[in-house]
C-alpha cells in the first residue's frame, strides 16, 4: 500500500544519505593520506580564533556616548557546576572524553538511527568538530569543508586538552538572540551568571542548541520545555543524573528574563558585520561601532509617528 511504499522510499533515501556520509569519511581519510594538508584547499588551524581574552563590543551615539556595551563574558570550565557541563556532554557529545576529535562510533550510531527512522534525526558531529565549524569554517555543505572539519578536529585534539576544547566550545556556541557563549545565554535568558544555572536551566540551554530560533525559551516556552526534557532524558540515559533529579527539573518553572530590545543597536551590529565581513561572534571581540544615533531626535520622531495629528500617524 501507499503507506508501506512511502516508508520504503524513506528508508532508501536514508540509506543513500548514510552511504554518502560514510563515503565522505572515507574520502577525508584518503585525502589526508595523499597529502591534502599541503593543498590550497586546506585551512590551517588558528588558535587565535579559539583562545581569546575577555573583550567588549561598544556601540556609541552621535555624541560619542555608549548606548550599548556587551562583554564577551568568557567562562572558565572550572566555574561551571557539573550539571551544566554534563547537560551539554549528554546532548551534544557523550563520548567527548573518549574519542580523538572524530567519533566514528558516534557517526555509525547516528546513521543506524537515521536508517531506522527513515529520515535524518541525528548527526554525528563531535564537540570538537562543532568548535572547528563555529570558528574556522563556513556553513557550506561540501566535501572540502567536511574534510577540513575532520582534519582540523583531529589536529586540535593533539594541540589542546579536552577541557580546553570543551571550554572554548561553551564560549563560542550560538544560543540565538545574538548570544554567543554560555555566559551571554545564561544572562539573556535567565538573568544570571553561568555558574548559577540550575539543572533545569542548563538542560534548556543544551537542548536549544540544535535550533535556537525555534527552541529559545523567550520565543516558545513550551517547545523549550520539550527540548529541556529531552536533554534531561539524555543525561539520565548517560548516568549523569538519577530519576529523582530529572523529575524535579522537569517540574521546575522556567523563569525567563524580560528584555526591551534596541532595534537600532541590532541594526548597527548587523550592518557592521556586513561591512567588515565578520560574524557577530567575531564582532563581539573588541570592536567599537560609532553611529549617528541621537536619542532626542529618535524620541521626537517616534512621538510624531504615533501622534494623531501627524500625517504619518498610525
Amino acid at each position: 500500500n501507499n503507506k508501506n511504499m512511502k516508508k520504503t522510499r524513506k528508508l532508501k533515501i536514508a540509506a543513500i544519505v548514510s552511504a554518502a556520509v560514510i563515503g565522505i569519511l572515507a574520502l577525508t581519510l584518503a585525502l589526508g593520506l595523499v597529502g591534502f594538508t599541503s593543498s590550497s584547499d586546506y585551512i590551517n588551524l588558528d588558535l587565535k580564533k579559539i583562545r581569546f581574552e575577555k573583550s567588549t563590543l561598544i556601540v556609541t551615539d552621535a555624541h560619542g556616548k555608549a548606548i550599548d556595551r556587551e562583554s564577551s563574558g568568557l567562562v572558565r570550565l572550572s566555574e561551571l557546576n557539573n550539571d551544566t557541563k554534563n547537560a551539554f556532554l549528554a546532548v551534544e557529545d557523550s563520548r567527548f572524553y573518549k574519542h580523538g576529535g572524530v567519533d566514528v562510533k558516534g557517526v555509525l550510531r547516528a546513521l543506524a538511527k537515521n536508517i531506522s527512522a527513515g529520515k535524518f534525526i541525528e548527526g554525528g558531529s563531535t564537540i570538537t568538530q562543532q568548535l572547528i565549524k563555529n570558528t574556522h569554517l563556513s556553513g557550506e555543505k561540501t566535501v572540502r569543508r567536511k574534510a577540513n572539519e575532520f582534519l582540523l578536529a583531529c589536529q586540535l585534539e593533539k594541540t589542546l586538552s579536552k577541557d580546553e576544547i570543551f571550554e572554548a566550545y561553551l564560549n563560542t556556541a550560538y544560543f540565538g538572540n545574538n548570544c554567543y557563549g554560555i555566559a551571554a545565554a545564561s544572562g539573556f535568558y535567565f538573568g544570571k551568571s553561568a555558574d548559577k544555572l540550575t539543572l533545569s536551566e542548563s538542560a534548556t540551554l543544551a537542548g536549544m542548541l540544535r535550533s535556537p530560533n525555534i527552541y529559545a525559551p523567550n520565543k516558545n516556552i513550551e517547545k523549550a520545555k520539550e527540548r529541556r526534557d529531552i536533554a534531561l532524558n539524555c543525561m539520565l540515559k548517560n548516568g549523569f543524573i538519577d530519576e529523582a533529579a530529572a523529575e524535579k527539573a522537569r517540574t521546575q518553572k522556567l523563569s525567563v528574563a524580560e528584555h526591551s530590545p534596541n532595534i537600532y543597536v541590532k541594526s548597527a551590529i548587523l550592518e557592521a558585520c556586513g561591512i567588515l565581513g565578520v560574524t557577530e561572534a567575531q564582532l563581539s571581540r573588541g570592536y567599537k561601532i560609532e553611529t549617528y544615533f541621537d536619542a532626542e531626535t529618535a524620541k521626537n520622531l517616534e512621538k510624531a509617528l504615533r501622534s494623531d495629528n501627524s500625517e504619518y500617524g498610525f
